[in-house]
């Protein structure tokens, strides 16, 4: 006689599907764009991704209604969405990045419909005043500020935050801060794409670019400790060797 299959409940089902929610840790990751979150998120939740299926109880997916991402929600928004209590209870952390370094790896993610847009890096950076600040965009975008997901009215609104420079300190403290049973292990970086001529890197900014920069990112440098100026040595397209030894690349056989 054949057995009957039990089938996981509906928050079983919660703590193996990918979300920027991490229900076995108790934990919520305000995933800022290009600073490692796709990596992080994997490590904790790994499996397919349905990006266009919108899923508020895991922050994940394209939602209609709000018009973003669900796995970028801003601070505001993700409060919003999971409510006030459920954020409070839970352990919650984010990683930032230099901006510079941050804006011009946006613009090559997304290269192709970017040059499609605006035509080259400079005319995108002469557009953030309008991408930055739109209420989309203010929702859960990747130009919006970094500290719309860190803090509010000024203050840190997290219990932690991490920076992608240094990504195997920032590993290592929410290892204690989640009481994880091993070290955090992240899965190798995807192999590097050969950028095109036109590609934004830490010496595209000239002194306009900057000041803009400097205008709608103020916070972020203020706050989150990064010089308002480029620094030529952060590496835009080669991880460091520091970085693929703390994730174990190559793999041992």
């Amino acid at each position: 006689m054949m057995q009957a299959v039990t089938l996981p409940s509906w928050f079983d089902f919660l703590l193996l599907v990918p979300g920027m929610i991490f229900y076995r840790h108790k934990t919520i990751f305000l995933h800022i764009g290009k600073t490692a979150g796709s990596a992080i998120e994997r490590y904790f939740v790994p499996g397919p991704r349905y990006p266009m299926v919108a899923n508020r109880q895991l922050l994940h997916g394209y939602d209609k209604v709000l018009g973003i991402y669900l796995q970028h929600a801003s601070l505001a928004t993700t409060r919003a969405v999971v409510g006030t209590s459920t954020f409070e209870r839970s352990f919650t952390f984010s990683i930032v990045r230099d901006p510079y370094a941050r804006l011009a790896s946006v613009f090559n993610y997304n290269y192709k419909r970017h040059m499609k847009t605006f035509g080259s890096f400079e005319t995108f950076v002469r557009n953030l005043p309008r991408l930055a600040t739109s209420e989309r965009a203010l929702r859960g975008a990747h130009p919006i500020p970094q500290i719309r997901y860190t803090h509010q009215d000024g203050k840190q609104a997290l219990d932690f935050i991490g920076k992608f420079e240094q990504l195997d300190v920032a590993m290592s403290e929410l290892e204690k801060r989640m009481n994880l049973d091993e070290p955090v292990r992240l899965p190798p970086p995807k192999p590097r794409r050969v950028l095109p001529e036109h590609a934004a890197t830490m010496a595209s900014y000239d002194d306009e670019m900057i000041a803009i920069m400097q205008e709608v990112y103020r916070e972020d440098f203020d706050l989150l400790g990064y010089p308002d100026t480029p620094i030529a040595s952060v590496r835009q397209r080669v991880p460091s060797a520091a970085f693929l030894r703390f994730i174990g690349w190559p793999r041992q056989t």
